[in-house]
């Protein structure tokens, strides 16, 4: 039986000491924030193959952030709330549909 690819959730939570980066919009609370919620419905999110949620450095992308790069997709989310982070994970992760309203046209490869 062939193995579904998996697929990840790379969030940054990189700090710079000068100009605008992911840290600065509570992203290291924002990444428990997305393990909590994955772990609590991993059956659900497991339909779809294996998932892991990644805290990664800069990602590149300081000036569109906050960001969230999914793969194996190569789409670049922003998001302003928790509520956006539910509707990234119910609409994307669990359903396969884009969330179009936070996503980085300028920086996905849609």
């Amino acid at each position: 039986m062939k193995q579904k690819q998996c697929r990840h959730m790379f969030i940054c939570v990189n700090k710079k000491t000068e100009k605008k980066c992911c840290a600065a919009f509570d992203a290291e609370n924002v990444f428990e924030y997305i393990k909590q919620y994955v772990a609590s419905n991993r059956e659900k999110i497991n339909q779809n193959g294996r998932f892991k949620v990644v805290k990664t450095s800069c990602l590149g992308q300081c000036a569109a952030g906050p960001n969230i790069y999914m793969t194996p997709d190569n789409l670049w989310y922003t998001f302003s709330s928790l509520e956006d982070i539910d509707e990234i994970i119910e609409s994307h992760v669990i359903r396969g549909m884009v969330v179009d309203r936070l996503l980085n046209k300028e920086i996905s490869d849609e």
